[in-house]
């Protein structure tokens, strides 16, 4: 815990400093929400629908697969109901019993298979639409750093997402901006005065 206050720490001065800088040099500093710009953004709606109509045909895909496990399903209770008729000879049951455990193996077999499959696909589908919704952010942050160059900002921050320290995240940083330098002897002399008051 007392690390994460040390590392907030920093970052908070760094910030400070970074924006004490950018205002120096008369530059702006912003925040954005991705997750709201995703939200209202027109590609992502074209790219959803396009994964819609995948993963339509994708369902229509798994009810034919799975259409001759429900006919088996359809034998199964109907060679039950054979079996299970008091009126039948034992003979008969017994040949409807024997069909019966047959079939259900066959179908639990083909049930199994399926269900691999489908899980497959499924997997498949997830990692498709992460990769798409990916892309289609990746898009943004660029779209965002572009209109901060062109606007004169020199840091964009995003406020939805975190880092680990629970700070916001920066889409974009101005070349000029970077005060790493500045920061090193700040921490150094920081370290310091410390030192010195111990």
């Amino acid at each position: 815990m007392k690390n994460l206050f040390k590392h907030s720490a920093l970052w908070i001065t760094a910030a400070a400093l970074l924006t004490g800088s950018a205002a120096a040099e008369n530059n702006k500093v912003a925040s954005v929400n991705i997750e709201s710009l995703m939200a209202q953004y027109d590609r992502v709606q074209v790219e959803l629908d396009k994964l819609k109509l995948t993963e339509d045909k994708l369902r229509a895909a798994q009810e034919e697969r799975m259409a001759p496990v429900l006919k088996m399903k359809e034998e199964l209770a109907a060679l039950k109901e054979k079996f299970e008729s008091p009126t039948l000879s034992k003979k008969v049951k017994d040949e409807a019993v024997s069909s019966y455990k047959v079939l259900l193996a066959k179908a639990k077999q083909l049930n199994e298979a399926n269900q691999v499959v489908l899980q497959r696909q499924f997997r498949a589908s997830q990692l498709e639409r992460e990769a798409v919704l990916l892309s289609v952010k990746d898009d943004m942050v660029l779209l965002v750093e572009k209109y901060a160059e062109d606007n004169g900002y020199a840091l964009v921050f995003d406020v939805y997402a975190k880092t680990q320290s629970l700070l916001p995240t920066i889409i974009y940083n101005k070349s000029t901006t970077d005060i790493t330098d500045e920061v090193i002897k700040f921490i150094n002399a920081k370290a310091e005065t410390q030192k010195d008051s111990e």
